[in-house]
């Protein structure tokens, strides 16, 4: 039975569907006993070694986009973890006044409207916070694949 997988396995590399044994031929010739092996090397080692790994390529892709918006929600959540952590808004808000002040000396017209609103717009303050929090945390925040690995209970498997 083991032959037999093998040798199934290296019609499978092939892709071969024209040259293959009558199972009497296969049978009478001891063919399990064979190793069917491939060279890496070879043509068709290399061939099959650039199509497994654009298969690999197509099936991170798909894994990818499948799981992306589970991603970008562990995100906003890991966000709203950041945001709620004591003194955070308070050290936003004091950059907030500072930048203010800093464009009112400079006469920067447009960038001192943006920083007020900043300040009194609810829905620019937030916005304006999660840019900050953001920018320092960088190195904080995983990668898709980082996530993947170590948060995501369908994690991507390579398979042999």
């Amino acid at each position: 039975m083991a032959g037999c997988q093998r040798y199934a396995a290296y019609l499978s590399a092939r892709r071969e569907t024209r040259y293959i044994k009558m199972m009497t031929t296969w049978l009478n010739g001891r063919c399990w006993e064979e190793s069917y092996y491939i060279h890496p090397e070879s043509d068709l080692g290399r061939e099959i070694a650039q199509r497994d790994a654009e298969e690999r390529k197509k099936a991170r892709r798909r894994h990818e986009v499948e799981h992306e918006g589970a991603y970008k929600l562990f995100l906003e959540n890991l966000m709203d973890e950041w945001l709620q952590e004591p003194g955070v808004a308070e050290e936003w808000e004091a950059r907030a006044k500072d930048t203010l002040e800093r464009r009112r000396r400079m006469g920067m017209a447009g960038a001192i409207r943006m920083a007020e609103e900043a300040l009194t717009d609810p829905v620019k303050r937030q916005e304006s916070m999660r840019t900050w929090v953001k920018e320092q945390r960088q190195e904080s925040i995983p990668t898709f694949w980082e996530w993947d690995a170590q948060h995501n209970p369908a994690g991507f498997e390579v398979k042999a």
